[in-house]
């Protein structure tokens, strides 16, 4: 095979921590010794499900006859791309098909007929809902020994998928956390101070509290990181914690769209629901807010489990 037609390793990005070893667990105890068929990489936008997901990839490819990696699948399609262009790639990078002029059906069969006899890795980067991922994957495509790892924002898409109904077919969902205090501060002084700069010291404590406010999120750490590199006022530094003590540096255009689609992604009902709490119940009890919602003439439980299973409620 020629170097060209061969998978490379993806770009996990610089400044992550603890990835390789989170990527190590999950293939050891759960896809080698569990035989888990489907992976679900699952948490609220910008806390690394799509990182973890290359590093994911980078472990496994080389073992199996055929990988594939669809990057953005949600985006792909709403930019009017739609399922086909998936499909292509997946043809492409998986059974060195090219296929042209085939429709969505036919597309899908082909994709049955070459997947029913290869052990292949395929990952499907930032799914939004179960219909999308039935549109692009059937059961018949994971045949035993091959993996299907799925990021998204919605745990139900991979808990309640069709794919994964044979009984052969084991599941695990891995709930994204956030980072601990000293890998969030680890991350952020990569970003502000560059990897091979040692932190001065006037700075530590700032970046300390900087790191903190930051809630663990790697987006965040990532954001505030670059807005303070090389940055030697610490005045300026002040303001960054300012801003992220009062939420003004959700603003950032990089954060704003990453929570952004989460919000998008709601029924109108849950959108009232999220606001609510957003605005006006945040320290509340659920009881407490389950009673002034009820008192309204909503059924609020439904809308809860939403907001929880899209990780913008606990």
């Amino acid at each position: 095979m020629e170097l060209a037609n061969k998978p490379l390793p993806l770009d996990v990005g610089e400044h992550v921590a603890g990835v390789k070893e989170i990527a190590y667990k999950l293939i050891q105890y759960q896809v080698f010794e569990k035989e888990v068929s489907a992976l679900g990489l699952w948490g609220m936008g910008g806390i690394g499900k799509s990182t973890l997901a290359k590093e994911l990839y980078n472990q496994l490819y080389k073992n199996f006859e055929a990988s594939c990696y669809v990057e953005d699948v949600t985006d792909k399609i709403m930019q009017g791309h739609g399922v086909v262009e998936i499909q292509k790639q997946m043809l492409e990078d998986l059974c060195s098909f090219t296929s042209k002029n085939c429709n969505k059906s036919e597309l899908k069969h082909i994709l049955e007929e070459r997947l029913n006899r290869k052990i292949i890795v395929l990952v499907l980067d930032d799914v939004s809902n179960v219909e999308m991922l039935n549109s692009i994957m059937t059961c018949q495509m994971l045949q035993k020994g091959s993996i299907c790892i799925v990021t998204s924002r919605d745990k139900r898409v991979v808990e309640v998928s069709n794919i994964f109904e044979p009984i052969e077919q084991k599941v695990y969902i891995h709930d994204m956390q956030t980072l601990n205090m000293e890998d969030s501060k680890r991350v952020f002084t990569s970003f502000a101070f560059g990897r091979d700069c040692e932190m001065r010291p006037k700075y530590d404590e700032l970046a300390t509290k900087i790191s903190k406010l930051c809630c663990g999120v790697p987006l965040v750490l990532r954001v505030c990181g670059a807005l303070l590199k090389g940055e030697r006022n610490l005045d300026v530094w002040e303001d960054v914690k300012s801003k992220l003590n009062s939420g003004e540096i959700l603003d950032d255009k990089d954060i704003l769209k990453s929570l952004r689609i989460s919000y998008d992604s709601l029924e109108e009902k849950e959108k009232k629901l999220f606001l609510d709490i957003a605005c006006a119940l945040l320290g509340e009890s659920e009881d407490m807010a389950i009673c002034i919602w009820r008192s309204q003439e909503w059924q609020p439980s439904l809308g809860i489990r939403n907001l929880k299973k899209r990780h913008l409620f606990q």
